[in-house]
């Protein structure tokens, strides 16, 4: 987002979300509460112009502490989770084979 703001304005006025993936896309889960904290308001500070009503989080890796997880609930965020590993979809050779 910081590197090419014009394509984010662009990709927001499509009406698209953005999530907040953590500024670093580093493990949150294994970082100090503070030093995650650190890593998603960076991250939010980038995305103030997406005018989104409610803030939303992807995990990187999907982990998240329960502290932290917590501290989001307090800050109402929505946190966006995902059942399948994105590598999986490269053994997918036809539409048929990833059901």
């Amino acid at each position: 987002m910081g590197k090419h703001p014009k394509q984010t304005r662009a990709i927001i006025a499509a009406g698209h979300q953005l999530g907040n993936h953590g500024y670093s896309h580093i493990n949150l889960a294994n970082l100090p509460l503070s030093s995650a904290k650190e890593e998603i308001k960076n991250c939010t500070l980038l995305q103030r112009h997406g005018h989104q009503e409610r803030p939303m989080i992807l995990p990187p890796f999907g982990n998240l502490s329960e502290k932290l997880r917590s501290l989001l609930a307090e800050q109402k965020f929505l946190v966006a989770q995902w059942d399948l590993e994105p590598r999986h979809h490269a053994e997918w050779k036809t539409p048929e084979t990833a059901l």
